[in-house]
Formats: C-alpha cells, sequence, structure tokens
C-alpha cells in the first residue's frame, strides 16, 4: 500500500458515519465537475417567444426568467452549452426549427408529422393542459352547458397543438364555433381583450397575469419536450445524457421548477358554479380562535383578532376574490377544548389553530 493509500485509509477510519457519507458525496461529484469542466462548450441557438411564466425577456437588454430558461440552465449545467436566443413569435419560430435555423425551441408536442421535422429527447419537459377562457363578465357561456359555446369565436395558434386539441375537443362535443387563427399569444390576448374573440385556447399556466377571466372547459393535456433540430442529432444526445444524469440525482427536479415558476394556477383560484352559489349563501363565516398565541393568534388592546391566522384568511379572500363579498367574525377562546365544542355545536364555522392528532 502506497503512502497516499495508507493515508486515505487511517482517514476513513476515524470518520464517524455523518463523515463518511458526507466525504463519499463529495467524491461522487467530482467525476460529474471534471466533466462539465472538459465538456467542449457548444452555442446552442433556442427560440424564444414571450409566454408568461414559461419564457420571458424577449430581447437582450431583458432579464430572461421562466420554467423554460430554468430548466435550460439546469440542462447547461450537466452539456456546458452556451445559449444564443433567437427572437420571434411561436409560429415564426417553430417554422424555423423545422428548417434549422434555430438549434431547439422549448414547449412543443410530440405529433407523428412533427417526428419527421425535428427531435425530441426520451424525456418530456412537462405535461401541459389545455382549457379554453372566457371572460368573467360573459354570463352567456355556462360552463356546464356545452350549448352556450355554439357559435362563439375561440382564439387559436397556428401551428400549435392547443389548436389542435380544440379542433378535436370540438368534434368529440359536437360543438360549432369559428376559430381564430393567430400567430402569437400576445396577438390572441389583446383580440380577447378587445373583445374581437369569445374564448381563449391556452395552457393552464399561460394567462396567469390575465385578469378578469375564468375557465370555460378543459379540452385535454399533452407532454411536451424541448424539441431539437434534425440537424443537431448531437444536441439530442447531449440533452438526454444530461437528463438521465439530473432525474437520478433529483427525481423532482421538473415538479420543483414547476412550483417555483408557477405557485398557483388559474384552475385553483376560480370558484365553480357550486362554490359561487356557497359564497352567496354564507356572506359571513364565524372563526374560533386561541387567544393570547401570538404570532399565530391574539387580540389587540381594541378587541380586533390580530396575527398570522387574520393575515392567511384576508390574503385567500383577496386572491380568490372574495374579500367584498364574505366577512369574518373572529370570536376568541382560551383553550382548544372550548373551541372544538363550539365547532361541534355549530356555534362557529371554522377554528384555529388546529393540531395535528386524530
Amino acid at each position: 500500500m502506497c503512502t497516499y493509500d495508507r493515508h486515505i485509509s487511517r482517514l476513513i477510519n476515524k470518520m464517524t458515519a455523518g463523515h463518511l457519507c458526507f466525504f463519499l458525496v463529495l467524491v461522487s461529484l467530482c467525476p460529474l465537475t471534471a466533466m462539465a469542466a472538459e465538456t467542449e462548450q457548444k452555442t446552442v441557438r433556442v427560440g424564444w417567444y414571450q409566454s408568461d411564466m414559461f419564457q420571458e425577456g424577449i430581447s437582450d437588454d431583458q432579464i430572461k426568467r421562466g420554467y423554460c430558461y430554468d430548466y435550460l440552465q439546469k440542462v447547461s449545467d450537466y452539456t456546458n452549452w452556451e445559449y444564443e436566443y433567437v427572437y420571434g413569435n411561436w409560429t415564426d419560430l417553430f417554422r424555423m426549427l423545422q428548417r434549422g435555423e434555430i438549434d431547439c425551441l422549448g414547449g412543443v408536442s410530440i405529433t407523428e408529422e412533427r417526428k419527421e421535422t425535428m427531435l425530441f429527447p426520451d424525456t418530456a419537459m412537462g405535461t401541459d393542459q389545455y382549457y379554453w377562457y372566457k371572460s368573467t363578465n360573459d354570463v352567456s357561456i355556462s360552463p356546464t352547458d356545452l350549448s352556450t359555446f355554439a357559435g362563439k369565436k375561440v382564439g387559436g395558434i397556428r401551428d400549435n397543438q392547443i389548436t389542435a386539441f380544440t379542433l378535436k375537443w370540438m368534434q368529440d362535443k359536437g360543438l360549432d364555433l369559428e376559430i381564430v387563427y393567430f400567430d402569437s399569444f400576445e396577438e390572441q390576448e389583446k383580440a380577447f381583450e378587445k373583445g374581437e374573440i369569445d374564448l381563449l385556447a391556452q395552457t393552464i399556466n399561460n394567462v396567469l397575469s390575465l385578469d378578469g377571466i375564468a375557465i370555460a372547459a378543459k379540452i385535454g393535456e399533452d407532454p411536451f419536450y424541448l424539441a431539437i433540430s434534425n440537424n443537431r442529432p448531437d444536441l439530442l444526445a447531449e440533452l438526454n445524457e444530461s437528463l438521465n444524469t439530473i432525474l437520478s440525482i433529483d427525481p423532482f427536479v421538473l415538479q420543483n421548477l414547476q412550483y417555483v415558476n408557477y405557485g398557483a394556477t388559474l384552475i385553483n383560484k376560480t370558484l365553480t358554479d357550486e362554490e359561487k352559489e356557497w359564497v352567496t349563501n354564507h356572506p359571513k363565516i364565524t372563526v374560533a380562535y386561541l387567544d393570547d398565541y401570538l404570532p399565530y393568534s391574539d387580540t389587540s388592546k381594541d378587541g380586533q383578532a390580530i396575527g398570522i391566522m387574520t393575515d392567511t384568511l384576508n390574503a385567500i379572500l383577496e386572491s380568490l376574490a372574495l374579500d367584498d363579498q364574505i366577512a369574518v367574525d373572529y370570536i376568541p377562546y382560551q383553550n382548544f377544548d372550548q373551541m372544538a365544542e363550539a365547532l361541534r355545536s355549530g356555534q362557529v364555522d371554522m377554528v384555529f389553530p388546529v393540531y395535528g392528532n386524530l
């Protein structure tokens, strides 16, 4: 045994189990670091279109962010790719990818036709849920009555799977609507705001920045990918290898990216018809809370409920646009048993806090 080996052996013998685990983790990361350092840096031309929360920053002067941006940076950690952003609308960039004028494009769903003109990795980038959205002020469209969709205009995007799902859903449901085509989401949204179309066909996440809209119908869902130019099989091989490594280290990386970039989506911020009826019949909610329990709940000198409890409930009502429809009446209690009894007897609607026991 050489001097170096004897030194390592003595070091390991002195390690606790925790030290040994930490040491092994560091050693296991070394080959990855060396691999990234030795990989030839390639410039990859990325098609970049504006899509809220997915990819933002449509010029070199603007800060890039969004799900796709974070995804590309994660891939770059293992491929050593350097990105050159090519800006445009979805339709133009999609055709540029088919012609090999850009190297990759995010948010592309697989079809048999597309397989002939571009390459797809083994692992999906994420899953899109496709919806039709209507204005909250448009009472002529009811999500529970398909006959109210007849004759309406729905905005679609050229060369996009959202439009393909729109056509299929209309056919499956026997609906007769007019599809108005646009080259970009921005054009579609502007037409919707002007009242030129009645419905938006978009993903669950695309419309997070829009106000005054509600879900009219879910028309399908589909995985989407970082599509690669047919001219760059080398990039496809590197992408597949990097994704295998990333997912082996962190199997929940895509879920984490979804949570960080999107958080709450419109679907869980829009009330159903049944929930709206409940709100109408319950203009006041009575909440029992534990007194003298800061920072969670307490009573101020002027008799008002304060603490994290009130901040949280106020934020929920504001997020659901119910702050002007539901009043909250707070009643202090000195112990949990009293609150629980008030809940059982129907004196209050809610209690705070509730501990994690049966």
